[in-house]
């Protein structure tokens, strides 16, 4: 898939770019209905048209540390500080060059721009770049993509392991890149905001196992969006070799999920790391008798600890049994250990997503002895995630048990209002492009 980047600095801005008349009024912001900054951008609303700019703080700072450093520059020669090789005290002159050479980029900096504009009526998306106000802008028709998609991508640099999540508008054979963002969920909020604006189905691939939702659930909880698809589940039947012990109570659950056990907790790594371990005692009793102690024990801890650190960690996901419950109000998970007992949570009215992620997918047959992977329940601020020694059956299970409360509790209390986010101010432009 060939895919090209909104904004140019993140990367080159693509074969389709086009020079068009564009005056910098067209780009001003009005009164009409600013949506504020968060996640790193400031959303804008003008007219049919919904704004997107990067967050520049950081880069004015950097280009006024520059234009700072190009004044002192100056400051110094003004005032005789230079002198050429000669020793006599250099030219005022002489402060041209270098504080040009350093000014210049400062400027640059403080004065770049670039932004994006979307128009889900008339079908189009624009990018512009330029210092100031826009010099050059391209446009592209909405009609060639479908939809969103937020990923997760892993990378190799060098010997660490990198990890993005792009936000990308996706059409036949080719994608806009929106944005990269460092951390799952503020990728996944800076997706909503974008799927919302151009009025399309977001495609949520976080966890491995797309999610696709549509702009007008962004605004309501999991629960909601069960009823108002029309659909009120039953309790579903216990798979015949279920692992969990459950109690159902009207809108409330609790289901035990048993420890995985040393082996699938962990225990795999120690298979993994003997043989190296092994090797490294039979050389520090065979071949290292006439080291020196200290070289010795070095040698002897490299060879341990490893091991010492697997098995502590295969004890502690090994031994801890998990505790999940859901209420109308809150959503925790408890994970309890033989010496200690934590908990997390989240407002059930906050549950957007759920999906399970089998950890062990196209993973070697080694990592298919962990308890990876789990069901996962994800809000705009927060993510909840369990049951990771649990089979496809038992997940499959747990997850239509959520669904089964939290559309009972939502049949049962109907929340007073609705959750509002950003995208409410996009209701307009989506009813005008539907209309």
């Amino acid at each position: 898939m060939k895919e090209d980047r909104i904004f140019p600095y993140f990367g080159p801005l693509g074969p389709f770019e086009t020079l068009l008349p564009c005056s910098r009024s067209d780009f001003l912001r009005t009164d009409e209905g600013g949506m504020g900054k968060k996640d790193g951008f400031e959303e804008v609303r003008e007219g049919d048209w919904i704004s997107f700019q990067p967050e520049t703080l950081g880069r004015k700072a950097l280009g006024v540390l520059f234009l700072l450093l190009s004044l002192g520059i100056g400051y110094l020669f003004v005032t005789g500080k230079f002198h050429d090789p000669h020793g006599k005290v250099a030219s005022p002159w002489g402060a041209m060059i270098p504080g040009f050479l350093v000014g210049l980029p400062g400027l640059g900096l403080f004065l770049f721009r670039s932004g994006i504009r979307v128009n889900a009526k008339e079908r189009l998306i624009q990018s512009w770049w330029g210092f100031v106000g826009p010099w050059r802008m391209r446009e592209e028709s909405l009609t060639s993509f479908s939809h969103v998609e937020v990923l997760k991508e892993v990378r190799r640099s060098g010997n660490q392991t990198v990890i993005h999540y792009p936000v990308r508008l996706v059409g036949e054979g080719k994608a806009l890149r929106f944005v990269t963002a460092q951390e799952p969920l503020r990728a996944r909020r800076l997706s909503e905001r974008f799927a919302s604006a151009v009025a399309m189905p977001l495609h949520n691939h976080l966890s491995g196992i797309p999610v696709i939702r549509t702009p007008e659930e962004f605004d309501r909880s999991l629960g909601e969006n069960i009823i108002a698809s029309g659909e009120l589940p039953q309790l579903p039947p216990q798979p015949a070799d279920s692992k969990v012990a459950l109690q159902v109570e009207g809108d409330s659950l609790q289901v035990e999920i048993p420890a995985p056990g040393l082996l699938r907790g962990g225990g795999a790594l120690l298979l993994l790391l003997f043989p190296f371990s092994a090797l490294s005692i039979g050389l520090f009793f065979t071949f290292m008798k006439d080291f020196p102690q200290s070289v010795r024990l070095v040698f002897l801890g490299i060879a341990i600890v490893p091991l010492m650190g697997a098995f502590a960690y295969a004890l502690a996901r090994g031994v801890r049994r998990e505790i999940l419950e859901v209420g109308p109000k809150e959503i925790v998970v408890r994970s309890c250990y033989p010496w200690m007992e934590r908990s997390k949570s989240l407002l059930t009215r906050e549950v957007e997503e759920m999906t399970q992620t089998d950890g062990n997918k196209n993973a070697s047959p080694l990592a298919g002895l962990l308890a990876i992977g789990g069901v996962t329940l994800m809000a705009d601020e927060n993510v909840l995630s369990f049951g990771a020694s649990l089979s496809k059956e038992d997940r499959r299970f747990l997850i239509d048990l959520v669904r089964y409360v939290l559309a009972r509790s939502v049949a049962k209390n109907p929340p007073p209002k609705k959750k509002t986010t950003g995208v409410a101010l996009f209701r307009p432009i989506l009813r005008s492009f539907s209309g």
